[in-house]
């Protein structure tokens, strides 16, 4: 048996569906359809599933420290498909989200892939 874009897709599918995750039919989320949440297919981040699932593991922070999280994880641009996918771990893994002033944004140095949210100490499952 050869392994085929179709097989890795339903196990995947499987896999994310017994973890807990909502499983979608892509054609339905296309641009143009009644349930799309992006203009076109050029928008590879579903912007207001990310900001629900910052504010869902950052509660305790403000609407301002999450919108610069948002940005912060949307600016994450380099040449490289490789570069950006590590500056977005490094980003993850070892930088603070935000800052509010006042505030000191809390890091984990304890154990890489865990991030501590900044004023709330809540370890994300993140790794």
């Amino acid at each position: 048996m050869s392994l085929t874009e179709s097989i890795v897709e339903d196990a995947a599918l499987t896999w994310f569906g017994e973890l807990g995750y909502a499983i979608g039919h892509g054609p339905q989320l296309a641009p143009g359809e009644p349930a799309a949440e992006r203009d076109s297919f050029g928008e590879v981040v579903l912007v207001a599933r990310l900001r629900q699932g910052l504010r869902r593991v950052n509660g305790a922070l403000p609407d301002e420290a999450i919108e610069e999280a948002l940005r912060k994880i949307l600016r994450v641009a380099t040449p490289s498909l490789v570069q950006t996918n590590r500056a977005f771990h490094r980003l993850l893994v070892t930088e603070s989200m935000s800052s509010t002033p006042g505030r000191t944004a809390a890091r984990s140095t304890t154990r890489p892939g865990w991030w501590i949210s900044p004023m709330c100490g809540r370890t994300t499952g993140w790794r």
